[in-house]
């Protein structure tokens, strides 16, 4: 470009040269052409074909001189043309390289990206399925650890479902335990409710097991109500005869249970108990007993009006019979009404429980007392003792194993039947109800036939060590 502007330059200076010498000018012909040489020598080395022919142009005139320099000049203006077109014809094909390069390099660069374009597209490819394996596998892995843990948290609910189930089960037993249990308190206080002192031993033995059982029901029961408790102590005690507690616990209770008729009666049966261990018992202690059955009797009317306590009636009759032993010598007449009352007692205890055998051994036994008493001032009444005695006891004798024995002995000593006293005595032994020797040895009953052979064969043999001693 810095080319072309100096050539343009130059054209423009010798123009203007060539319009100045074209002028006149009044200055002399030598010098002008003296300048003009000068100035064709300055150019003509750039105008070879103008130089073959301004081979000596010293000698040509001026205006050839001129000429010749206006022909050089036109000839490097031409140079300069053919210059410029080759110039620009060189420019051209540079600049056509320079597209063709350009668009060989854009070419090269695109085919470059290309390449790069489609290697980073198979790269992306590549991951892509790398990544979606390795998403896969992940996922595959997630999946397995989710469904191990999935198996983990199954097993621990089964686990847990397990143990729910057993707690449930737990529970569900310890409520039925504790549902028993209540239901057990329950029936144990209501049997020993309903517990009765026997007379006899038999009937206590086979009873007891049952009853200390529920006694210790009640006493280890949370459900067991405050009454039952008290009174299963009271049993307690009383089985272990410790009279004097029982009757103290008895005696709470139906302070607690004013309408209880069972403690009524234990209460009474405690009193005549701790009565017979004493020898100094008068009939106002004894007339105490009576009052307390009696108490004990209206409460389990009350309590009980279709099933009264026989029981009640057969110790009522015991007490009374007891209190008219105790007048029977200071008061005969007042005995005589209180063996009475004592009768009626036992009628109405067997009249409840007609087979009841411990009764009519009481009733019999009550019956001899009082014939030892009347038999010196009232034979008859004493006559009329022996004989309901005898009925009584000899009606009872099969069921009550043993029990009616001795004093059915006792009648038939006193009637003077050796051998079938001694019959009696020893179903009773048989049955384990014989009274010791030294109660035999003094009971005024077997004074008439204490010296019989064969009373005397019999006492020998069943007490060897013992001696026969009048009563």
């Amino acid at each position: 470009m810095i080319s072309r502007f100096k050539l343009l330059f130059s054209l423009l200076g010798l123009v203007c040269l060539g319009i100045a010498n074209a002028q006149p000018s009044k200055t002399n012909d030598a010098q002008t052409h003296a300048a003009l040489e000068t100035q064709l020598k300055s150019v003509l080395h750039q105008c070879p074909r103008t130089m073959a022919q301004a081979i000596g142009f010293q000698s040509l005139p001026a205006v050839a001189v001129n000429q010749l320099f206006l022909d050089c000049n036109k000839e490097i203006a031409d140079a300069h043309t053919d210059n410029k077109k080759s110039l620009d014809k060189s420019l051209d094909e540079l600049q056509k390289q320079s597209l063709e390069r350009d668009r060989k390099s854009i070419d090269w660069w695109l085919a470059g990206v290309a390449s790069i374009l489609t290697v980073l597209t198979i790269l992306v490819a590549v991951f892509g399925i790398w990544l979606q394996r390795e998403q896969k596998k992940a996922t595959k892995n997630q999946t397995a650890a989710f469904d191990a843990q999935v198996k983990v948290l199954e097993q621990q609910g089964k686990a847990h479902l397990n143990e729910a189930e057993r707690l449930i089960q737990t529970i569900q037993t310890h409520e039925k335990s504790a549902q028993n249990s209540a239901e057990k308190a329950r029936e144990a206080g209501e049997s020993i409710k309903n517990i009765t002192p026997e007379n006899d031993p038999q009937l206590v033995a086979a009873n007891k097991a049952k009853n200390d059982e529920n006694i210790q029901i009640v006493l280890k029961s949370d459900d067991a109500t405050d009454a039952d408790k008290l009174r299963a102590l009271a049993l307690k005690a009383q089985n272990d005869e410790s009279n004097e507690e029982a009757l103290a616990l008895w005696s709470v209770l139906l302070k607690k249970l004013p309408d209880d008729a069972q403690a009524a009666f234990r209460i009474a049966f405690l009193k005549a108990k701790l009565l017979e261990n004493l020898s100094n018992a008068s009939a106002d202690d004894w007339q105490g007993v009576a009052t307390a059955y009696e108490y004990a009797q209206k409460l389990d009317k009350h309590q009980n009006p279709s099933s009264p306590n026989f029981w009640i009636f057969n110790n009522w009759g015991n007490a009374l019979n007891k209190q008219a032993g105790t007048l029977a010598v200071s008061d005969p007449a007042g005995a005589q009404v209180l063996w009475q009352h004592a009768r009626k007692k036992y009628g109405q205890a067997l009249s409840i429980k007609p087979d009841k055998y411990q009764v009519a051994s009481n009733w019999g036994n009550s019956l001899l007392h009082e014939y030892a008493f009347v038999k010196n001032h009232d034979s008859q009444r004493a006559n009329a003792c022996l004989a309901q005695a005898k009925t009584l006891l000899e009606s009872h004798a099969d069921k009550a194993q043993g029990l009616c024995s001795y004093n059915l002995a006792c009648l038939y000593a006193l009637e003077g039947n050796a051998q079938a006293a001694i019959e009696r005595l020893e179903q009773a032994k048989q049955f384990d109800m014989l009274r010791p020797a030294e109660f035999i040895r003094y009971d005024q009953d077997f004074n008439l036939i204490r010296q019989h052979p064969d009373f005397v064969a019999w006492w020998q043999k069943t007490f060897p060590n013992e001696a026969v001693t009048l009563g």
